[in-house]
This record gives structure tokens, C-alpha cells and sequence, in this order.
């Protein structure tokens, strides 16, 4: 008996921490699932200000920490490979998707792109976007029209640029435009790769 009272006794504080994680967890779930519903209600009405300013301050802040951007993810994916050579002769490609995130860790929107880069013995000889796109996950967000593309060829590397036109609100309430971009860098070598924010393909 004193063997399972210890036993006991030394895996209670275990099981307290993993129902405090669990609790945790669900509590930040449902307040997902309440904000989330909070943004419905509110983008979805007629005047969503007047709809905004009906809610308590405590709804108004997690209304907020569901639609308003606080991370970002982002992931990258070769969708071909190569040796480092620095005579590399031949096209390799990258895929780079991101994610905005709020505060609560709930996905408000997601955008991707492809840049390809084909190079001869060991200098660029084109580079493409091939492929941009994007979506939203949370109401009272959008995309205004399609991603725009852009290029440049500075010899040991080839630049890829899409713009996204993300807009947050409704109708003529329209509060945020943030304009998102992925540019990629691929290196003639056929492997070295860098990524930037900047919508600028000159910096």
C-alpha cells in the first residue's frame, strides 16, 4: 500500500500540469470560436462601426485578437533540385508559402508563391513567377484582386516579387490594405536561396 501512495503521490503533480494544459488549451479554443463568431456578427451587419461599438470592451478585444495580424509563419518547399555548382547549368524552382496569424494563433490569411530560375554555367538566363495566389480564413478579411508579379535578372541570381492586396473591414468601412509581398532570391549555383519581405526587387 505505501508503495501505490507513493506512486500515487508522484504522479499527481503530472496529471495536474497536463489538466492545466488541457484547460488552457480549450479555454483558448473557445475564445477562437467566440471572437470568430464575434467577426461574423459584426462584418456581416449593415454598419459594422455601430456593430463594433455595441460590443463590450472585453468583445472588442477579443474581436481584435482574431482579425488583427501578430505572426507570421512561413514555410519553404524546393519543387526542384540541384547540386551547388558554380558552373550549374539548368532550372530549379521554390515554393515559399506564409501565413498571417493573430494573437490567439487562429490563421487570418495565407499567401504563396513559385520563383523559377534557369541558369548556364553558373549565370542566370531567366526568371519567372510561376505561380501566386492567396486566401483568407477570418471574416471581415479579403483579397481585392489577384497577386501581381514581378522579375529581375542581376546575373548571379534571379529575383522573384508577388504582391498580395489583402483588405480588412466592409464595404466602405474598409480599415486596413495591407499589402503583403514574398520575394525570393535564387542563386545561379542551383541551391543558395534568400527571401525578403520588401517589395522592392532593387534593394
Amino acid at each position: 500500500m505505501v508503495r501505490c501512495h507513493r506512486y500515487l503521490l508522484l504522479w499527481a503533480p503530472i496529471l495536474v500540469v497536463i489538466g492545466t494544459v488541457r484547460a488552457h488549451a480549450e479555454t483558448v479554443s473557445d475564445q477562437v470560436q467566440r471572437g470568430l463568431t464575434l467577426a461574423k456578427q459584426v462584418y456581416n451587419a449593415d454598419d459594422p462601426i455601430k456593430a463594433r461599438s455595441a460590443l463590450t470592451v472585453e468583445e472588442q478585444n477579443l474581436l481584435d485578437s482574431v482579425t488583427q495580424p501578430a505572426t507570421l509563419d512561413v514555410e519553404f518547399r524546393p519543387t526542384s533540385a540541384a547540386k551547388n555548382l558554380a558552373a550549374f547549368t539548368g532550372c530549379w524552382a521554390l515554393n515559399q508559402r506564409s501565413e498571417s496569424k493573430a494573437k490567439l494563433g487562429n490563421t487570418i490569411y495565407t499567401y504563396w508563391q513559385t520563383t523559377r530560375v534557369c541558369a548556364k554555367n553558373g549565370k542566370v538566363t531567366s526568371v519567372a513567377v510561376t505561380y501566386a495566389d492567396g486566401e483568407t480564413s477570418t471574416p471581415g478579411w479579403r483579397i481585392t484582386h489577384a497577386p501581381t508579379k514581378d522579375t529581375r535578372n542581376v546575373g548571379w541570381e534571379g529575383r522573384g516579387l508577388a504582391r498580395y492586396y489583402f483588405v480588412f473591414g466592409a464595404g466602405p468601412w474598409d480599415v486596413q490594405h495591407p499589402s503583403e509581398c514574398i520575394q525570393q532570391r535564387l542563386n545561379a549555383n542551383g541551391r543558395d536561396h534568400r527571401s525578403t519581405l520588401s517589395c522592392n526587387l532593387d534593394e
